[in-house]
């Protein structure tokens, strides 16, 4: 059950300000949002060690079991194809992995403090108004015009990263947005970033909030029963996606096959990895227990052909698929360690937050991170894991249970009440 904590203070300035800063710096360059989470936990860390504070509250249980992640790709390096790029990635693994700590366990020491959420509304407005702005921008002028850098055919834009992490907050932020200030400033956000997000190139954020957006309205509806289906989904997604393909060879392949023959038009970045899919399930099949070692996805064998139709290698960067990424390098002991770290923070979130409305958001964009995972970005990439770190660590300042009140416009229950209790 959620904990009852008397109300000491307010919540810590720079959580405040990770809010107005975390979009516009994604924008300019989204690896900066590691040395930016960096500098939170250890703004935080110190300000609570001056207080005196115990070490033991920083035991956060899904940082902690990432941790059993991290011994696993440890021990990987016995076993790896390419032991120099495990070590390489588990030191980077192993700093995110100390930023999370500080970050989530001084978040939760906010839980104590209370969260003026007008304030919060307003500085989460001042961060998301200039890209949602640039991004629609970028798609009324057409993309070449902000094009970064070509590589392999494969165009990347300046928005592409940032409207993905647009994606995980919308709905967040919409929550934040009707508490502190109301339900049009609320609605209106959240319509415009819908509008921005389907505009832009973001196939990934489209899916992403789509999903996300699903299981908030199916929490709502169900109540606990879907929230635990919604997990226990999500686990199972985990744990059985390499099964397809036992039911065919090459089913992102057959799949890709099907659309072209109604007619329905493939994007070439979706077209990409049906066969970066078939590929891994492939090199899954051959080393299903253990897998193949930690961060050594790119250099697989065969992983740098050239796909004679696209003129792409077949892996040019990462899997762009987070949950095959975790089969192919690290087996079946990896897959079973994800979906621990899956369901302790979804049931963190169930006993954490205590009206219904917020834990159907923070669920629904914790579905929508993991959907753009499973599309896009390599699950290990330093500035993507951190996105997760600071969603996790503001939506827990922000939205887990107190013992009086937060300030703001409207409390939990007042949106909590427009739904019926189970």
């Amino acid at each position: 059950m959620f904990e009852e904590r008397n109300i000491t203070g307010s919540v810590f300035w720079p959580f405040t300000l990770a809010l107005a800063i975390m979009l516009p710096v994604s924008m300019i360059d989204y690896h900066g949002l590691v040395p930016l989470a960096a500098a939170l936990g250890v703004l935080a860390f110190i300000k609570e060690l001056r207080k005196g504070i115990k070490l033991t509250i920083y035991s956060i249980q899904p940082i902690l079991i990432f941790s059993g992640l991290l011994l696993i790709g440890a021990f990987s390096l016995i076993w790896s194809y390419n032991a120099s790029v495990s070590l390489d990635r588990l030191y980077h693994l192993l700093a995110v992995f100390f930023i999370g700590c500080m970050v989530l366990g001084s978040a939760h020491l906010q839980i104590s403090r209370s969260a003026n959420l007008r304030t919060s509304s307003i500085a989460y407005l001042i961060g998301i108004f200039p890209c949602l702005l640039f991004v629609l921008l970028e798609a009324i002028i057409g993309n070449s015009s902000f094009n970064i850098s070509s590589f392999l055919d494969i165009t990347l834009s300046l928005s592409n990263p940032t409207v993905t992490i647009i994606a995980v907050f919308a709905l967040p932020g919409c929550l934040l947005l009707w508490k502190g200030i109301g339900p049009k400033s609320a609605i209106i956000v959240f319509i415009t970033s819908c509008i921005v997000i389907f505009s832009s190139n973001s196939l990934a954020a489209n899916i992403g909030l789509i999903v996300g957006s699903l299981v908030t309205i199916i929490i709502l509806l169900g109540g606990k029963k879907a929230f635990d289906f919604t997990s226990i989904s999500m686990i199972l997604i985990v744990l059985f996606l390499p099964i397809t393909r036992l039911i065919h060879d090459s089913p992102f392949s057959f799949l890709r096959k099907l659309l072209e023959n109604t007619g329905i038009s493939i994007p070439p970045s979706a077209l990409h990895r049906t066969y970066i899919y078939d590929f891994v399930l492939d090199k899954i099949i051959d080393n299903p227990f253990v897998g193949w070692g930690l961060g050594v996805s790119r250099y697989l064998p065969g992983s740098q052909n050239k796909i004679l139709d696209l003129n792409r290698e077949l892996i040019p960067l990462h899997p762009h698929n987070g949950v095959l990424e975790v089969w192919v390098e690290l087996g079946v002991i990896g897959a079973l360690g994800l979906s621990l770290v899956i369901w302790i923070l979804m049931r963190g979130i169930k006993n954490r937050v205590q009206d219904r409305a917020s834990a159907a958001v923070l669920a629904g964009a914790s579905t929508g991170y993991m959907t753009i995972g499973l599309a896009s970005y390599s699950i290990w990439s330093s500035w993507w894991m951190t996105t997760g770190i600071l969603a996790a660590s503001l939506c827990t300042t922000l939205f887990a249970h107190r013992k009086v009140p937060n300030t703001g416009s409207f409390s939990s229950e007042d949106i909590s009440n427009i739904f019926k209790k189970n």
